[in-house]
């Protein structure tokens, strides 16, 4: 049909993409009772290959919907310039409260993109690593599908409780990612050995 022609222009046919599904019984106070640190991410603009050093997320919860997202990192290398920023996240459907949104405060949630925990484990009280994506993968790059490289609907993290994640664990989670259709290949180490992180 048209529409369903539109919807593939639209979305670079992201039907040849399997739509993934979020972490199921997700548990917010879990999620954000402590720090994470980034194993892997994918280059996005605002995530440039030279950041990807001692990357760390603080999460905090502000109502039963909304939370509070402090990002960490360093520039060119370990324990270098500092970046990162508050941002704001919202749970805009407490029936999948593992499909938030994120973005600057200031805007208006309607321009907040998603960020998904498509998996959290090993149980829902206690997270140890997880699985994050910018939404739904809608690019087919031959080995598997991908999100954008813009600002929204864009980047895939692998995260874990312990700063320098065993690799055992790392592995585990890009093969989760790779069954649920993911290109992991997208994904490119953080530096953790040797970070100090501010209190």
């Amino acid at each position: 049909s048209i529409s369903w022609v539109l919807l593939c222009v639209l979305s670079v046919c992201a039907a040849s993409c399997p739509p993934v599904s979020t972490q199921t019984d997700f548990n917010v106070t879990e999620y954000t009772s402590k720090p994470w640190y980034v194993q892997m991410q994918m280059p996005v603009t605002y995530l440039p290959l030279n950041e990807f050093y001692c990357v760390r997320a603080n999460y905090s919860i502000e109502t039963p919907t909304s939370l509070s997202v402090y990002n960490y990192a360093n520039i060119d290398e370990v324990n270098g310039d500092a970046t990162g920023g508050e941002l704001c996240a919202v749970i805009k459907d407490d029936t999948e409260p593992a499909k938030l949104s994120v973005g600057p405060c200031p805007l208006p949630k309607l321009f907040y993109g998603p960020y998904w925990v498509l998996l959290a484990g090993p149980d829902s009280h206690d997270y140890e690593y997880a699985l994050i994506s910018g939404g739904q993968p809608t690019i087919d790059t031959g080995n598997g599908c991908k999100t954008g490289n813009g600002v929204n609907g864009s980047g895939l993290w692998v995260f874990s409780r312990t700063q320098v994640a065993p690799q055992s664990q790392i592995d585990m989670v890009l093969n989760a990612a790779a069954d649920m259709g993911f290109d992991t290949s997208v994904l490119h180490p953080v530096e953790q050995e040797g970070c100090n992180y501010p209190p």
